[in-house]
């Protein structure tokens, strides 16, 4: 049976340690998956250990890849109203206000770094940031 994890990313130590537990996950050591990916060694170690930055988009991909790690990004905004037509009577207003609830939408990493890599940085930038 497979069990499948999904943790929230938005920090590169979270990100470090997702890509460490997919690894172990597998029963992959790092020599292994640095042959799958052609990524040194060293560099998958410093990367677990919190000591790279920086990774790159190219090569956390690469690693998502051999670790079928598959990375769904989240956000909101708010849609402007919908202008009313002269013939539609508006709607009676409630007497109780409830904040309006954002509109979501999920969209996989793929479909981001499809459009674009300069856009993708900039936007995991910004998660990473909050």
């Amino acid at each position: 049976m497979k069990e499948t994890f999904s943790p929230a990313i938005r920090s590169m130590p979270q990100l470090s340690a997702t890509i460490r537990d997919a690894r172990k996950a597998a029963k992959l050591t790092q020599t292994e998956l640095a042959k799958r990916t052609s990524i040194p060694r060293s560099w998958l170690a410093q990367l677990e250990n919190g000591k790279i930055v920086n990774p790159g988009l190219e090569r956390i991909l690469t690693l998502f890849s051999a670790l079928n790690i598959t990375w769904t990004a989240q956000y909101s905004w708010d849609l402007p109203e919908e202008p009313q037509s002269p013939s539609k009577k508006p709607k009676p207003k409630k007497s109780i206000k409830t904040a309006p609830k954002p509109k979501t939408k999920n969209v996989s990493f793929n479909e981001l770094a499809n459009r674009g890599e300069k856009k993708t940085a900039a936007f995991l930038e910004s998660i990473n940031a909050k």
